[in-house]
């Protein structure tokens, strides 16, 4: 059965002109000066959430800030995802569903793996540990269930990905890297390789191509990654 499933075509339509507003509206200050609680509550439960609903794990059912953190961040527990001052003041609706959808998927990848039939967990690679692997697989879902559910958008997806290299206002989504975290270059690098596959990729065999990368990632050796180890 297919796990990852896309959602009603009511659905579809309500957030992908979501999307489409925000993928245009990429210019101008991205930070709004105050937090808007309620926006960043109603992006989760209504544009992330949903995306999750055939998986069994216990999903974060709210969102809480952290009004002492600048940064762009964000951390997932069972019961909430806890989100920078900074993340949710950001005006950019992306930015901010992309980072909901990260931490949200940090729950589910052991079910993933299951699914996939991939036992004993995450294994250290040559150059990478378990831990920066786990952030990639948390981007490759996220980039996952966003294009599978927002498919016609990946040519914008792409271009905003490459609009967070340049750091805003002192931080960016992807970090610099560190022990728990590849660098923003090898996690960007992984992102548009696989959004630029989504769209060139059939709907319909979407989910062979991320069950593909998916034990790619989870078999990774190298700190980057070689696209010539994948099937084009």
């Amino acid at each position: 059965m297919n796990r990852i499933k896309l959602l009603s075509l009511a659905g579809l339509l309500t957030l992908s002109a979501f999307y489409f507003m925000s993928f245009k509206n990429l210019e101008g200050n991205r930070y709004t000066g105050n937090i808007d609680f309620d926006n960043i509550q109603k992006v989760y439960k209504e544009n992330v959430l949903p995306m999750y609903f055939t998986y069994k794990s216990e999903m974060p059912k709210e969102v809480k800030v952290d009004y002492n953190d600048e940064s762009i961040n964000a951390g997932a527990s069972f019961d909430y995802i806890e989100v920078s001052k900074g993340l949710a003041d950001h005006a950019d609706v992306f930015v901010q569903a992309f980072a909901l959808t990260h931490e949200a998927s940090h729950i589910i990848t052991m079910e993933q793996m299951e699914i996939f039939g991939i036992e004993g967990g995450i294994p250290e690679g040559q150059n990478i540990n378990s831990y920066q692997k786990a952030e990639l697989l948390a981007d490759l879902m996220a980039t996952h269930l966003l294009g599978a559910n927002y498919y016609d958008v990946m040519p914008s997806f792409i271009e905003r990905v490459e609009e967070e290299t340049v750091e805003c206002k002192g931080y960016t989504i992807f970090g610099k890297g560190d022990f728990l975290h590849p660098s923003a270059e090898i996690r960007i690098k992984h992102i548009k390789e696989y959004a630029t596959k989504i769209s060139m990729t059939e709907i319909d065999d979407l989910e062979a191509l991320f069950k593909e990368y998916f034990i790619y990632i989870v078999n990774l050796d190298e700190s980057e990654l070689d696209e010539s180890e994948l099937d084009e």
